[in-house]
């Protein structure tokens, strides 16, 4: 069974209520000093009979979206004994779009979801971005964090990959989505601006979605400006001097990692392990192989 929610203001009576539309979600609300947004959710029941063990959180990437996780969740395998819930970033899905947006943010709003659920700690499992997120949650509340899991992604900046999700980001920018009646000339657009590779096409296409202001034409679901404007301080990760976060956690990457990215996780991580997933592909590749990636985390998670 499952439920897709919203988790609620700080100040607020706490209750579900289901969101089929971004206009279901409510705006952004103001807690310790800072903008933090009550995140779109989806919650999926355990598919046998539930164990004690804290349920599982999965945090998607730059410019996905909790649908993301679908081939995943769907699977009776994976976490059989589970709650699982999948969760929209701000500017990301059905989740409120705001002008503020960097790592601790979107860490502050994975806490307030907590918060407003009653969990106290959870198996947080992100990919990219979202393992990022998970990260600094690890570090600063390692008290919520039972374990980590990372896919994809580590403390340290790849030149390479920021140039190609910055021309992605761009390129997202400067569509001229509202001049299109048919997805597919959107896609066509798309592979003509440089995404070759159709998975990754298909990828981005997820975030395509009717205009209701303007019936028959399409818009983007993700705040594509503010996302463009924050991209440094999302790619960038902080610098802990003294922080670490001594309990589970496992760092998978596509195929390998390098020799510069194990010490910088070791430093943070002391006790982080380490796995290829044996996959490829040009953006988010450990999603890529959702066999194996189911395999490694079903071992992580019973362990």
């Amino acid at each position: 069974m499952l439920r897709i929610l919203q988790s609620r203001g700080a100040n607020e009576i706490r209750r579900r209520a289901f969101a089929t539309s971004a206009s279901a979600v409510e705006e952004p609300v103001t807690r310790k000093g800072s903008c933090t947004v009550p995140v779109a959710f989806t919650k999926f029941d355990a598919k046998e009979d539930a164990d004690p063990s804290p349920p599982v959180v999965l945090l998607h990437g730059l410019l996905g979206n909790q649908m993301s996780f679908r081939s995943l969740v769907k699977k009776p395998e994976f976490a059989p004994k589970r709650d699982i819930y999948t969760l929209d970033m701000r500017n990301h899905g059905l989740s409120p779009h705001t002008g503020e947006m960097d790592l601790h943010a979107l860490s502050r709003d994975v806490s307030l979801f907590l918060d407003n659920e009653g969990i106290e700690a959870a198996s947080i499992v992100g990919t990219n971005i979202g393992g990022k997120v998970g990260m600094i949650l690890a570090l600063e509340q390692s008290d919520r964090v039972s374990d980590l899991v990372v896919v994809d992604g580590s403390p340290l900046a790849s030149d390479k990959k920021l140039e190609f999700v910055n021309k992605i980001v761009q390129l997202i920018h400067d569509v001229e989505i509202k001049n299109y009646t048919q997805k597919k000339d959107i896609e066509e657009d798309l592979k003509k601006g440089g995404i070759e590779d159709e998975r990754l096409r298909q990828f981005l296409m997820m975030n395509v979605v009717s205009d209701n202001d303007e019936p028959g034409f399409y818009k983007w679901r993700h705040g594509i400006q503010a996302i463009q404007e924050a991209m440094p301080a999302l790619m960038n990760f902080p610098v802990y001097d003294s922080e670490t976060y001594t309990g589970k956690s496992l760092f998978a990457f596509g195929k390998e990692w390098s020799e510069e990215e194990e010490a910088a996780i070791k430093k943070l991580f002391p006790n982080a392990a380490f796995q290829s997933l044996e996959s490829t592909g040009p953006y988010y590749p450990a999603i890529g192989n959702t066999e194996k990636l189911t395999e490694v985390l079903n071992e992580h998670l019973r362990n």
